[in-house]
């Protein structure tokens, strides 16, 4: 804590105009930042990198009669991306001196280079995750429509008729993403998994949904069944084989009954060591809650959650 302080007066007394940024800078759990020093960002703000031969290096949010082409070097624009926290902001590349960067998202805690983010409301989670899809996908069809898919190269230059135009993806953690749009739905097609998993054990007390005339049925493990202290923080790895993730149903606990989240993770994550359970439980009370407010599960005064007669419909 105290290096932290010492290095912020440092850079405050050799930058004196140094400007900081925090969408809501009231919100300050840690005590971290002074507010006093911080200015608000907004959704929609626009911040501008001026090429170095003008005076004016850097301007946010302002309009100024420049030409585009030759002195902006870079913008971005916030978007306002709650989930992970509800001050969590991304940002859009919306002009660049390149523009195969035109596009690109900036996408901070809410994906990462590696493994999957924790986040504090999965529902607002996933929403900020759409809308940042959405937000890419514009950007490209924008330009599409302007310079073609190829963004204005000459077709020769791509054989593949097939490509389609990717964006790039900075993360605040882990290796940068070549294709964003991909990768944002495979965190959202994995937290759907996830939803899919819980509700399933709620109905048939099986990851799986069973085969007609046989039962229950059982899961297999995906791509992202791993866990880490970071919440349910499910990495990329694919060690196991098929046959040691498959997950049979808790006999202990019948199908459609009411259940404690942890006898819910015993049956998702059933393969993996115990001292892993507890961070699975927290994730996986976070996706209860979402299914609770979409109406499909219950929580009992007890604490046990049971599917709700519109899931099971």
């Amino acid at each position: 804590m105290q290096s932290q302080e010492t290095t912020t007066t440092n850079s405050s007394k050799q930058e004196p105009n140094l400007k900081v940024y925090k969408n809501q800078p009231t919100l300050n759990p840690d005590g971290l930042i002074d507010p006093d020093r911080v200015l608000d960002i907004t959704d929609g703000h626009r911040f501008r990198a001026l090429s170095s031969d003008t005076d004016q290096k850097l301007d946010t949010n302002t309009d100024i009669d420049i030409d585009v082409d030759n002195e902006i070097d870079i913008e971005i624009q916030a978007i306002q991306t709650p989930g992970h926290a509800k001050d969590h902001m991304s940002f859009l590349v919306t002009r660049s001196s390149d523009p195969q960067e035109i596009g690109a998202i900036f996408t901070a805690d809410n994906v990462l280079g590696h493994g999957t983010a924790v986040f504090e409301d999965l529902g607002v989670y996933l929403d900020s995750l759409a809308l940042m899809k959405r937000r890419v996908v514009e950007s490209i069809a924008a330009q599409e429509a302007v310079s073609g898919p190829n963004g204005g190269n000459d077709a020769s230059e791509n054989t593949d008729k097939t490509t389609k135009t990717k964006k790039r993806a900075y993360p605040g953690h882990g290796a940068v993403v070549e294709d964003a749009v991909a990768k944002i739905d495979e965190y959202i097609a994995h937290r759907r998994m996830r939803e899919e998993e819980a509700l399933n054990v709620l109905r048939f007390g099986t990851t799986g949904k069973p085969e007609k005339g046989k039962g229950t049925g059982t899961g297999k493990a995906s791509a992202h069944d791993s866990i880490t202290r970071y919440g349910d923080g499910d990495s990329n790895s694919e060690n196991e084989s098929e046959g040691d993730g498959e997950r049979k149903r808790d006999q202990s606990t019948p199908a459609g009954k009411e259940w404690t989240s942890i006898d819910m993770v015993k049956v998702i994550y059933r393969h993996y060591p115990e001292n892993l359970y507890q961070p699975a439980e927290h994730g996986l009370l976070m996706v209860l809650e979402k299914l609770r407010r979409d109406g499909k599960v219950v929580k009992t005064p007890e604490g046990t959650w049971r599917a709700s007669e519109k899931a099971i419909l």
